[in-house]
């Protein structure tokens, strides 16, 4: 959301190839009495890099003029994304949708609707074939439509089937999956806390066969733990706790070793999974004891996480055969 009381306008707009329009919309810009314009931000294709001094030429040297390179297809990479979210951090932003390619401007109206810029504008002619300039208004409810169109649930379900694939049929890897999917089918229903504890029940499914298993047993007596300590009978919570423990001393253990270089790839994903089981013992608390304070955020990094640690253990040389 942009919070910006400064009186200082910044434009952001395409390079254009014709001369008249860009200086129509550069006029238009200059006889707006709610812009003050000192900076300008600049989209050029290869085509279009002469713009500058055209901008130059209207707006004189008191302003600010920079310019970055859209892709070949017109679209915006991420790191020229950035900027514009740093120039909105600092300038009452105003975007103008009249020049550039259609990847452009479009890639331009999706910032400016996720950044709630409220100035945007693009020029048209009207009914006598002269040269309007309008405002546009932004779509507000962006976070919305990408639940609507289930953006982010698509990308989820490829992840999960391409582990799918590469797991037995009726092996636990594949509970795991139908576990994620209905925490994703929380979350687009807006049930943040229930798809947080659908996806906390996938690691205490994980820790219940990992404590089963040979490998539990193999990397306690490795790290010289208190076998007790992690008794099948102890609590998910410090099942939790004492399992990241575990990955994590072992981890440790082996990086130290000398006999072990061959091993470091999976020090590296132990830890990973350390961590994963951390963030989600803290999630995992919070759905039980504080669920009204589940938020859209928490749900996605939890279906993010538990995604994660599918993959982690997929594809771990220690892990993988307990669970495929």
């Amino acid at each position: 959301m942009q919070i910006n009381n400064k009186k200082s306008s910044c434009l952001i707009t395409s390079g254009a190839i014709n001369r008249s329009t860009a200086e129509f919309v550069a006029k238009s810009v200059q006889k707006n009495n709610e812009l003050h314009i000192e900076q300008i931000f600049l989209l050029c294709s290869q085509a279009t890099s002469g713009n500058v001094e055209w901008y130059r030429e209207w707006f004189g040297e008191d302003v600010i003029i920079s310019e970055a390179k859209t892709q070949s297809d017109g679209s915006i990479k991420d790191d020229v994304l950035l900027r514009i979210i740093n120039l909105a951090k600092n300038y009452d932003i105003a975007i103008d949708l009249s020049n550039g390619t259609k990847t452009t401007t479009s890639y331009l109206f999706l910032a400016g609707c996720f950044l709630e810029i409220d100035k945007m504008y693009i020029s048209s002619r009207d009914s006598n074939g002269n040269y309007v300039y309008n405002k546009v208004s932004a779509f507000k409810e962006i976070s919305s439509l990408s639940k609507i169109a289930n953006i982010d649930l698509l990308r989820y379900s490829t992840d999960l089937e391409s582990l799918r694939t590469d797991s037995n049929e009726f092996s636990l890897m594949q509970l795991f999956i139908d576990q994620a999917h209905k925490a994703i089918e929380a979350f687009f229903k807006s049930g943040y806390s229930e798809s947080v504890q659908f996806a906390t029940k996938i690691y205490e499914r994980i820790l219940a066969e990992i404590f089963k298993s040979r490998v539990y047993e193999s990397l306690a007596q490795e790290c010289e733990l208190d076998m007790s300590k992690l008794s099948p009978n102890i609590g998910h919570a410090r099942r939790l706790i004492e399992m990241s423990n575990l990955f994590s001393n072992y981890a440790e253990k082996q990086r130290r070793s000398k006999n072990d270089i061959h091993k470091k790839g999976e020090i590296a994903l132990l830890e990973k999974l350390s961590n994963a089981i951390n963030m989600m013992r803290i999630y995992r608390n919070t759905a039980s004891h504080e669920i009204d304070s589940i938020s859209e955020i928490d749900a996605r990094h939890a279906i993010q996480t538990s995604i994660y640690t599918l993959k982690l253990l997929n594809q771990s040389e220690i892990l993988k055969e307990t669970f495929k």
